[in-house]
């Protein structure tokens, strides 16, 4: 089976390509907006956090400040005012009537905490409404899904199998030319390094130095020896030891010497 091809050889595997595809896209879409979502409000939760440092460094500076000759319920309300109530109307206008130059930093924090609010409400707006779309997009992933598979299964049933029976049958039949020859590994660049049978024809498995006229040149060779000779040959041209070894491993499935390693 051969899935390396263009998809656009056949109907059936387009669709299942374009399926795959629009599966893989639509899971992005919901797994990316998950991570967008986690690191916009992670981002605005942080802000919101150094509104609520700066607010309590605020209090300590109001307390501290013995110009503004606090009485004990003075003292008492600071305590009381947080991130939470800092937008109360009670506490805008105590503090300003408290003290201008800290009326304007408690101004500027309260400002600062609604604008983190308002895109804090807004953000989970959207997630809210991303929610609907996301019944939608799973729909969409499992009808892509279906399509996919619909195009596997049906591209498989007509085309690839019975491709693949076609080939299996030519290689039953013998009426493929191997590569190598399935002796001596020899790897066959031009046709006439091909043995005879024993009609002259060429040989399909051999090549010329192994096969001659339908019968082996060697016919008391046995594997051991084949491969210390295929060794010796990848070694005077500059094989790496891996492949070289890699391919003597490979010996064991030639036609010659399959048999020798299976019942």
């Amino acid at each position: 089976m051969n899935l390396l091809t263009p998809p656009t050889d056949s109907l059936y595997k387009f669709c299942a390509v374009a399926g795959l595809t629009l599966f893989i896209y639509l899971a992005y879409i919901v797994i990316d907006h998950d991570k967008l979502f986690v690191d916009r409000l992670y981002h605005l939760e942080s802000k919101l956090n150094n509104i609520r440092v700066n607010v309590e460094l605020l209090k300590i500076d109001l307390l501290d400040d013995t110009t503004l000759n606090l009485s004990k319920s003075d003292s008492a309300k600071i305590e009381s005012i947080n991130i939470k109530n800092i937008d109360a109307h009670s506490n805008i206008n105590f503090i300003s009537k408290l003290s201008r130059k800290h009326s304007s930093q408690y101004k500027k924090l309260l400002k600062e905490k609604m604008i983190v609010k308002f895109r804090i409400d807004e953000l989970e707006s959207q997630d809210n409404d991303f929610s609907w779309d996301v019944i939608l997009i799973v729909i969409l992933i499992a009808v892509a899904e279906v399509f996919c598979l619909l195009g596997v299964f049906h591209w498989y049933e007509k085309i690839q199998k019975p491709s693949d029976n076609e080939y299996q049958q030519k290689v039953l039949s013998e009426e493929f030319y191997k590569d190598n020859c399935q002796s001596c590994f020899k790897t066959f660049i031009y046709f006439d390094e091909r043995g005879t049978n024993s009609d002259r024809s060429k040989s399909k498995f051999f090549c010329e130095t192994c096969y001659t006229n339908g019968a082996f040149t060697e016919p008391e060779l046995v594997l051991s020896e084949a491969k210390k000779r295929l060794k010796v040959k990848l070694a005077e041209l500059k094989y790496s030891r891996v492949k070289i070894k890699r391919q003597a491993a490979r010996m064991n499935d030639l036609m010659r010497w399959e048999r020798s390693s299976k019942w």
